[in-house]
């Protein structure tokens, strides 16, 4: 449980929080795949919330289905939100 909760701080707050400054900042998303994503759905707050919530509903849901997965998933979930993270904290203090 400890792990879903950094988790989710981490992948659900902190890159959600830390993206809007970097738009806020006149920045571009860093991460390519979701950047990619961003240029079908449109690079706008709303396109980056709604797939920032259907990527967390998705991995919530993978681990509800599979159990198994559970610990995986919220360590993944962990790892890739502080990756993110320090991304975005990097294009910040860049420009």
């Amino acid at each position: 449980m400890l792990i879903w909760a950094g988790g989710i701080l981490f992948f659900g707050f902190g890159d959600t929080l830390t993206s809007l400054m970097v738009f806020q900042s006149q920045g571009s998303e860093a991460n390519v795949l979701l950047r990619s994503i961003l240029s079908v759905v449109g690079p706008t707050v709303f396109g980056f919330l709604a797939v920032k919530v259907v990527a967390t509903l998705a991995v919530l849901l993978l681990s509800r289905w599979q159990p198994s997965l559970s610990k995986f998933a919220g360590l993944a979930t962990l790892v890739v939100g502080m990756f993110l993270v320090a991304q975005n904290a990097t294009t910040l203090l860049i420009r």
